[in-house]
């Protein structure tokens, strides 16, 4: 595997040339060692984390280094602050615009992120009255506005955002030493 990724194959007609996708079998055919194990990522992601965790905001935790992925922490994840991490991850994530959540108000319409469409069932174990993702999203929500529209509609319709499968990449011009040489040169 290089960076940045190049399509040889046919299924760079249907994604981004630049995304996690072109990697031939990089959720099911790709193994890694971990632990004296091999693993692939869809193992990792489906028959460890979901299944152990049984944890809904574990979604908002895996990146897959995809544009309308969660954000990368920039810390590791840790027993003693798991809890903390995890609700913040679904305040961060549920709060984006961009990739999570957004509202609009006139056409009374909540749009969210695919993962709430690909994995509603995971979203779906509380008992609350309603829609099951709205539901799910209400206590992370820092927008009075969408709260409050939630609280008070019981007309609003659920759409999910486009995915952007192509990398989340940062340039790195900007950093000391982008370029072979310091900042000051």
């Amino acid at each position: 595997m290089s960076y940045p990724i190049r399509s040889r194959s046919l299924i760079g007609i249907f994604f981004p040339r630049n995304s996690i996708l072109q990697i031939s079998g990089i959720w099911n055919r790709l193994t890694f060692d971990i632990g004296g194990r091999s693993l692939t990522l869809g193992e990792i992601e489906h028959e460890i984390l979901r299944k152990y965790f049984d944890e809904p905001r574990i979604h908002f935790t895996i990146v897959c280094a995809s544009t309308s992925c969660p954000l990368l922490r920039s810390e590791a994840y840790r027993f003693d602050i798991l809890q903390y991490q995890l609700h913040d991850q679904a305040v961060q994530f549920i709060n984006d615009p961009i990739r999570g959540v957004r509202f609009d108000a006139e056409k009374k319409r909540l749009h969210v992120s695919k993962i709430f469409k690909w994995f509603k069932e995971d979203f779906e174990n509380n008992q609350a009255a309603g829609n099951p993702i709205m539901a799910y999203i209400r206590p992370f929500l820092r927008n009075n506005t969408i709260t409050e529209a939630l609280a008070e509609n019981s007309n609003i319709r659920l759409s999910y955002l486009p995915y952007d499968w192509s990398l989340n990449e940062q340039t790195h011009t900007n950093r000391p030493g982008a370029h072979g040489g310091d900042k000051d040169g």
